[in-house]
Parts: C-alpha cells; structure tokens; sequence
C-alpha cells in the first residue's frame, strides 16, 4: 500500500478492506430528543457533540427525534401558560392567549406608492450640460 496516501482515504481503503468497521453513529436519537426537549438547539447539540449541524438534519431518525423534542417543549410551554392563566390568574398571559386562541392578529399593512422622478425624464447629457452651463461659483 503507498506510504504517501492522506489518513482519511487509508481510513476508507481499510474500511473497504474489511480491517476496520465504521465507527458507530455516536448521536442517539433519545438523546437528541432529551436535549431538544430541553429546549437546544440542533447547533448547540451538534456542537456538545462537535458534529456538524447537518449531522442531524441529513439523518431522518435524529431529525424526527430532534421535531419531537422541540414538540415536548412547545407542549410545556403552553401548558405552563395555560396554568399561569388559569391558575394564577395572570393577566398578561390571559391576554397573550386570547390574542392566539381567538385570532386577534394584528395585521400590519404598509402602502407603498412608487412614482417616477421627474429628473428622471432629463437624460445624462441634459444634466452634464446643465452644469456645465452653470455660472455660479461655488468658492
């Protein structure tokens, strides 16, 4: 075998030689599911693993546990709200959730009216003309 080939291709040949077997994928799905339900991001998880970000969204089992993760947040938030509302008596989170529960979305419109200059009707030789023909002194 050459002596002068990169680390990672030797790595290969010895893997396609039956030498070595792939190192076993060490992101678990219950565990990207734990830390998403914790409220992680897929970046923060890949970096606690020092895996790149795609490690998680080209691999459809660690992606599919990272969604639930983040839905078991999103369900103890709500649910934390909810209580706080309800429970609490909390005014500002009763108002927040009739705001979503009974669509009072607040839409903002912007017009925007675009029109035409009217310098722009001149054309570049006009406006050079224009000033060159200017006989006031700027000193």
């Amino acid at each position: 075998m050459p002596k002068n080939l990169r680390p990672d291709v030797l790595n290969n040949l010895a893997i396609l030689a039956g030498a070595l077997t792939p190192q076993k994928s060490f992101l678990e799905p219950a565990k990207v599911e734990q830390l998403a339900a914790e409220g992680l991001s897929k970046k923060v998880i890949c970096n606690l693993f020092s895996c790149a970000e795609h490690t998680i969204t080209d691999n459809q089992e660690l992606l599919a546990a990272f969604e639930k993760g983040r839905a078991q947040i999103g369900q103890r938030i709500r649910k934390a709200l909810l209580d706080d509302a309800l429970l609490n008596d909390s005014m500002p989170a009763k108002l927040y959730l009739d705001k979503i529960y009974g669509g009072d979305i607040e839409q903002k419109n912007l017009a925007v009216t675009v029109t035409q200059s009217p310098l722009e009707k001149v054309s570049d030789a006009a406006l050079l003309e224009i000033d060159l023909n200017d006989e006031t002194d700027d000193n």
